[in-house]
Formats: structure tokens, sequence, C-alpha cells
């Protein structure tokens, strides 16, 4: 929200600006330490939306918050220049790595999943309602348009719209 905020106010950009930046902070310490970071399997940085312990990795709050990243990027950069920019950049890339890598745990082959407490829990797979899928699959538009050239979310994006419309994962 104080991103939006930015392009519309030029008497409070800056402070908004600020505000966002130090935001931006807990995407670098765990729950256990006031933020918001998990990492999954020991190996993939994970933002959550809401966090718990063991982490539930829910798709959609993570996907909002990589596109807050993604703009604060993009707005530090052209208020402040490259320098500011740099940290929102690098949370944003290394969570768009993690994304790309764990997509496929999100797919239940006719609908998607909410979260990973599958993996963390051993519980039954979260597979979502019809207006959490619809918000996955727009999330990924908006990522596939960002990133066309990202094959692998572009297909997701494609199976996932599908879903949509009766679709199934093709089966052996």
């Amino acid at each position: 929200a104080f991103l939006r905020l930015v392009w519309v106010s030029a008497v409070l950009c800056q402070i908004y600006l600020d505000t966002a930046l130090r935001g931006a902070k807990p995407f670098h310490r765990s729950s256990a330490e006031g933020g918001v970071r998990a990492v999954f399997m020991d190996k993939l940085p994970w933002f959550e939306e809401y966090p718990t312990t063991p982490p539930s990795f829910v798709l959609n709050g993570f996907m909002f918050s990589m596109l807050g990243l993604h703009d604060l990027a993009a707005i530090a950069q052209e208020e402040r220049g490259e320098g500011a920019a740099n940290d929102a950049r690098g949370l944003f890339q290394e969570g768009f790595a993690s994304l790309l890598q764990l997509l496929p745990l999100y797919d239940a082959g006719f609908n998607s999943i909410y979260d990973l407490r599958h993996f963390s829990t051993g519980q039954t797979p979260n597979v979502v309602r019809a207006e959490y899928h619809v918000t996955h699959v727009n999330l990924l538009a908006l990522f596939s348009h960002l990133f066309p050239k990202e094959e692998r979310l572009t297909s997701v994006y494609k199976r996932w719209l599908g879903y949509q419309n009766g679709h199934r994962a093709r089966r052996n």
C-alpha cells in the first residue's frame, strides 16, 4: 500500500518509500526472529503470509509478497537509483527462484494446493476452493506477463487455467 502512495503523493513520497524499504527487513529474518522468512528443505527461501511453526508455505501470500518486492525494487530504483533497489531486488530474485522450483508441488493435477503442510507436517494436501484457485491463476497470469520467457511459469499458468475449465492432468 505504501508503494502505491509513492506514485500519487509527491510530498509524502520519500516518507512512504522509506517505510516500504524498512518493511522489507522482516524478509531477512525467520519467524522465530520476528520475520517472515522460512526455508523449504533447508534450501529454498520462502516468505510466509502468516508465519507458523513449522512453516506452512502458503502460495498466494508468497506470490503477493513477491509482487510487493518487485514493485518496491522498481520504485526504489526510479526514485533513488540502483543502490536503493538492491535489497528488494535480491529478495525478489531469490524468492522467484524458489517459486519456480516449488510451484509443481502446489499442483494436484486437477486444482491447486493452498500450502505445503502436506510436506512439513504430513497432513493431507490442502486443495483450494474455487476462489483461491482463481487467485492462484490470476497471480500466475501476472507473473507470466512480467516474465514471458519463463516457460515453466507459463506452462503451470496454462495448465491451472485449464483446471478452471474442468481439465485434469493426464494419468498413466
